[in-house]
C-alpha cells in the first residue's frame, strides 16, 4: 500500500522505520525484517534499504567533539550537543585515517586535520585546487558557500535520523536509466535499480566528484519524487560507518570485512548482478566500483569506500579493500572505477 503521507511501520518483531509519502514496502518476506534489511520502493521505482540509528550520538558528534558529546533533539528540532552548548554538529567518524583501520573512533574532530565532515578541501601544495576550483561543478557560487551549504545540509540530515531514528540508503550503486553495458549514460533519471551499468565518473558522464553530489542531491527534487517528504544526498562517511556499525550486529557481518565476494572480475558490471555481494539486502559493497563519500581528507582528497571490479597482482592493493576501508580520491580525476551510493534523510 502506497500512502500520500509519512507512515509508520513495525515488522514482525516489534522494529519501527518510518515510510515517506509515495514510497511501498517490498512484498518479499526476506526484505520486510527491519534489522536483516527493509527494502522500500520510490515513486521511480528506485529501491532503498533503511539503517536503523537508534542513538544519533553513535553517529554525530558537536563540533568541539572530545569524547563526551551528548547530542539531544530539542522541541524545536534543532539538533544540541548539551555538553558543549554546541549546535555545530559534524560526522563521527570510525577511522582516523584511511586503510583498514575502521573501529577507531575520531572523536578528537579538527576540521583542518585527518578526516573530517563536513568539509571542503580547497588546495594542496601543487596550488589551488579540487573543491576552490570545482565548486560551480557542484552547484555552488564559491567555496565558502560550497562550506556554508554542506555544513547545513549535513545538520539537517543529522537531526532527522535523531528524529525518525534512521536513514535510507541506496541498495543499487547510482546508476542512469539510460546506462548500457558499453557505456554510462548522461540522460535519464538518476536511479537505485537492479541490473543497470552504474555510472562511474568519467568527466563527459558523472562529471567527477562535484557531479555526482549534484545529480544526488538533486533526485529528490525530479518530478516523480518531489512530492514525497525526503531529502537526497551523496552519502557521507558517517553515514557510511552507521550502516557498517549496523551491518556488524546482524547475520551479513563477516561480510563487511571481506573482499571475496562480489564483481572483482576486471570489468565493471551492472549493479546487482552479483548476489553473493548482498550485505542486509544491499548490493556491491564488496565488488564492482569505490564509491564517494562526502567525506574529506586534510591533504586534498575525498573519500570513497568499498572496493572494486579490479583484482589480482597487477592492481593496487588497494583495489581488493572490504567495505569497511577507506579509499582517497583526487575529486577531480577522472576515474572508470568510481561510482557512488545515495542516501534519503525524511522531513
Amino acid at each position: 500500500m502506497i500512502s500520500d503521507k509519512n507512515e509508520e511501520y513495525k515488522d514482525v518483531n516489534g522494529n519501527i522505520a518510518t515510510i515517506p509519502a509515495g514510497f511501498s514496502v517490498s512484498i518479499k518476506d526476506d526484505e520486510q525484517i527491519i534489522n536483516d534489511g527493509l527494502v522500500v520502493k520510490s515513486p521511480d521505482e528506485s529501491e532503498f534499504v533503511w539503517v536503523p540509528v537508534k542513538n544519533i550520538n553513535t553517529m554525530a558528534q558537536c563540533e568541539k567533539a572530545g569524547g563526551n558529546c551528548n547530542l539531544q533533539l530539542q522541541s524545536n528540532g534543532t539538533l544540541k550537543c548539551i555538553t558543549h552548548n554546541s549546535t555545530d554538529i559534524v560526522g563521527k567518524l570510525y577511522a582516523t585515517e584511511a586503510g583498514e583501520h575502521f573501529g577507531t573512533l575520531n572523536i578528537n574532530y579538527d576540521a583542518n586535520n585527518g578526516l573530517r565532515e563536513p568539509a571542503v578541501i580547497k588546495g594542496n601544495k601543487d596550488g589551488d585546487e579540487y573543491d576552490a576550483e570545482y565548486y560551480s561543478v557542484a552547484g555552488f557560487d564559491s567555496v565558502d558557500d560550497m562550506l556554508s551549504q554542506l555544513k547545513n545540509e549535513y545538520k539537517v540530515m543529522a537531526q532527522s535520523v535523531a528524529k525518525y531514528k534512521g536513514f535510507y540508503i541506496s541498495r543499487y550503486e547510482i546508476s542512469f536509466s539510460s546506462s548500457t553495458e558499453t557505456k554510462e549514460g548522461t540522460t535519464g533519471n538518476l536511479q537505485s535499480k537492479a541490473n543497470v551499468m552504474p555510472a562511474s565518473a568519467v568527466k563527459e558522464q558523472g562529471n567527477m566528484w562535484y557531479g555526482f553530489y549534484k545529480l544526488q542531491k538533486e533526485y529528490a527534487n525530479t518530478d516523480e519524487m518531489k512530492k514525497s517528504s525526503i531529502g537526497s544526498s551523496m552519502i557521507w562517511g558517517s553515514q557510511y560507518d552507521a550502516m557498517i556499525n549496523w551491518a556488524n550486529t546482524g547475520k551479513d557481518a563477516n561480510k563487511t570485512k571481506e573482499n571475496t565476494n562480489g564483481n572483482h572480475s576486471g570489468e565493471k558490471s551492472c549493479t546487482g548482478k552479483y548476489v553473493n555481494d548482498k550485505i542486509n539486502n544491499i548490493y556491491d559493497l564488496e565488488g564492482n566500483l569505490f564509491e564517494y563519500t562526502l567525506e574529506s581528507h586534510f591533504w586534498g582528497a575525498k573519500v570513497s569506500r568499498g572496493s572494486c571490479f579490479r583484482r589480482g597482482t597487477d592492481f593496487q592493493e588497494g583495489d581488493a579493500q572490504s567495505p569497511s576501508s577507506r579509499y582517497l580520491v583526487s575529486p577531480s580525476w577522472a576515474y572508470s572505477d568510481q561510482g557512488s551510493r545515495m542516501t534519503l534523510y525524511i522531513k
